[in-house]
This record gives C-alpha cells, structure tokens and sequence, in this order.
C-alpha cells in the first residue's frame, strides 16, 4: 500500500481513524504482551497519537511524528484483519463506533491509485 497522506483525509476519514486509535489503545483487543508487536508502537505512543487527535473538529496533527502514522495505518490495519471474536467484533462497533466494513473500505481506497 501506497504511503497514506494522513493530512489529506477527509471529516469522515479522520473521525474512523480517531475512533479506531482509540478502540486500538484503549480497548479490551490486543493484549499488552503483543501490542508493540502487532502496532509497532507501545500503547503509551499510541496514546500520544489518540491524545493529539482529540481536537474538535478532528484534524490529524500538524509536524506529527513519524510514528504518527505508523500507529495509525498498523491500528487500522490489525483491527480489520486481526482475528477478533464474534463479541469483540460486537463491541467494537457498539462500545467504540468503528464498524470494520469501514475501515475495510478505507484501506481499500488508499490501495487504489489516484488519478
């Protein structure tokens, strides 16, 4: 997948991202043992991440460090295609109003190339 321009995304875009880092952070879905692993960040840096984009309206952060985005494209990612259970599926919709539909199509429109 091509790099995402993360400061070009759209409202909609930036508003699944924010939830899902923060359904990804906080959430009951990846274990502390492999969060680093399957993130490639620690929790803490991910919360700096969910932290910065707790403006309103939501934007992603000016100047953001590079793992910036490796937190956001890895916490997208792991939440789509990590085998979640039926019940985790369940509340992450419900408790965190990401839908993994969603972010399924989003990363499919970043892998489409622009004309």
């Amino acid at each position: 997948m091509a790099s995402i321009d993360w400061s070009s995304l759209s409202h909609e875009d930036l508003e699944l991202l924010r939830l899902a880092l923060a359904a990804a952070c906080r959430g009951p879905f990846f274990e502390d043992w492999e969060f680093g692993t399957l993130m490639g960040v620690t929790r803490s840096e991910m919360g700096e991440v969910v932290a910065a984009m707790s403006t309103t309206p939501v934007r992603w952060p000016d100047e953001a460090p590079e793992f910036f985005g490796v937190a956001a494209n890895n916490a997208l990612v792991n939440l789509w295609g990590y085998p979640l259970s039926e019940r985790e599926v369940e509340a992450l919709a419900a408790d965190w109003g990401v839908q993994r539909p969603d972010i399924g199509e989003f990363l499919d429109r970043q892998r489409t190339p622009r004309r």
